[in-house]
């Protein structure tokens, strides 16, 4: 429903300059001499080539109405023309602009995409007998950098994983989540327990001065066959509602289709239910994994 809106309002933009000449010519035809109807030949802005079109539209408009019509003089019929030249300039060096910042922009993204590809890779579907997804949904539409991660890694010592959030946002936060991983893949092939992987992690936050509330001792629980786990931030479960209420994983995925589903399915749609859930307006970012044992 919301892409059918946005698609309508894009139709409509389209439409707007040709809207707006006809609706000032129609203005400018059927009212007495005295009033004109220039002002509403300003059109919004289109692409290059298109607002050039338009600016010249409405000048050749404009001269159709005066031959048609007759009778101004001279000197108002040259400062009406002059007045819709100007702005049509002016529309095309605004369009100049913008095009320019959008390109900064896009240019800008891709590289924050491309940091966050190589510090964030999916995991491969299958890692040591486990059916494998992961999920980065960012709390702003269009932004993709932020402080949650999570990783895979084989090892001799078994299959580990890890999720997590740092704090901060923008590239300071992905050098935090590099130097997490960094030491996670490197501890997770070395150590032989969790706790020992646990305390590298905590060393390497250290040394890069990243602050830390410390690491507990861990646990440990059997996974049992045809179970699937789910690793999250907090961005999940501190999704609110409009009336504050956070939302619950567990009452979202309740129910046996859910827990039949391939991993990469249902992070699809777990996104979506918490999505529903805060109206589309996630105060932070969420890293998920779902590992499933056949």
């Amino acid at each position: 429903m919301e892409e059918r809106r946005i698609s309508y309002a894009r139709r409509f933009v389209r439409l707007l300059p040709a809207l707006l000449i006809g609706a000032g010519s129609v203005y400018d035809y059927v009212t007495p001499t005295d009033f004109t109807g220039a002002p509403f030949f300003t059109a919004p802005l289109y692409s290059q080539h298109g607002t050039i079109l338009t600016g010249v539209t409405a000048v050749l408009v404009l001269l159709a109405l005066r031959i048609l019509r007759g009778g101004l003089p001279r000197a108002e019929v040259i400062t009406e023309l002059v007045t819709v030249v100007v702005v049509s300039v002016l529309a095309v060096l605004i369009n100049l602009l913008v095009r320019r910042s959008d390109e900064r922009l896009a240019s800008a993204r891709e590289i924050a995409e491309a940091a966050q590809r190589a510090v964030l890779p999916e995991p491969t579907e299958r890692i040591g007998g486990f059916q494998i997804a992961a999920r980065y949904e960012a709390a702003q539409e269009g932004a993709s950098i932020g402080g949650d991660l999570y990783a895979v890694q084989d090892s001799p010592h078994g299959v580990r994983i890890i999720v997590g959030d740092v704090r901060g946002k923008g590239m300071g936060a992905v050098g935090a989540v590099a130097v997490v991983i960094g030491a996670f893949r490197e501890a997770a092939e070395q150590e032989a327990t969790l706790e020992a992987v646990a305390q590298r992690l905590e060393r390497a936050l250290a040394r890069e001065r990243t602050r830390s509330e410390g690491i507990e001792s861990s646990e440990e629980a059997d996974f049992p066959s045809e179970a699937t786990l789910l690793l999250h931030t907090d961005g999940l479960s501190e999704a609110r509602d409009a009336e504050g209420q956070f939302y619950d994983p567990e009452a979202g995925l309740a129910g046996r289709a859910n827990a039949r589903r391939a991993p990469a399915e249902l992070l699809g749609v777990l996104a979506a239910d918490v999505r529903r859930h805060s109206g589309g307006g996630m105060a932070d970012d969420m890293a998920l994994i779902a590992v499933r044992r056949p």
